[in-house]
């Protein structure tokens, strides 16, 4: 997607009507987007779009000290081999930046997850029962148990 297609696209998701945030500006020799929200503009980001269509990796920072730490999974996200478009990508950054803007913070962390990732997921659930189930086995092996010393044992001889 070129430079100009990005910024059209940005506009559109900037001027939907659930958005928090605007299309301050964009910078077509650093084929940067910068937003910020109006009701609070410390909250803003950039997002850098990819040099050529082939590559998919976008790059999303604040240069705000309030902003960049609630951004580290978007980033993670973007620089990802998974397929996605600027209109995910802004609209991680926005759910990820909704708690600064007074918004509820999401407990529904699996929303963005694809479904392989949720199988995956029930997968790892599936095995931490399987390692549960291998501890708990009887082991004909093992020495008998012996009961350890208690504070039971300390009141019994009242010590």
């Amino acid at each position: 997607m070129d430079f100009d297609t990005c910024r059209l696209v940005a506009e559109s998701w900037a001027d939907s009507v659930d958005c928090p945030f605007r299309l301050l500006f964009a910078d077509v020799a650093e084929k940067r987007l910068v937003f910020s929200a109006p009701r609070n503009e410390s909250v803003s980001f950039y997002v850098v779009c990819p040099d050529c269509e082939t590559e998919n990796k976008w790059h999303v920072w604040s240069d705000s000290d309030t902003s960049l730490p609630c951004l580290a999974d978007v980033q993670d996200f973007a620089q990802s081999c998974q397929q996605k478009s600027l209109v995910d990508v802004l609209n991680r950054t926005a759910k990820a930046l909704k708690p600064l803007l007074g918004g509820p913070v999401d407990d529904d962390q699996d929303e963005g997850l694809d479904d392989d990732d949720e199988e995956e997921e029930d997968e790892d659930e599936d095995y931490d029962d399987d390692d549960q189930e291998y501890y708990t086995m009887d082991d004909p092996d093992a020495a008998p148990e012996t009961n350890p010393t208690s504070c039971n044992t300390c009141v019994e001889q009242n010590w």
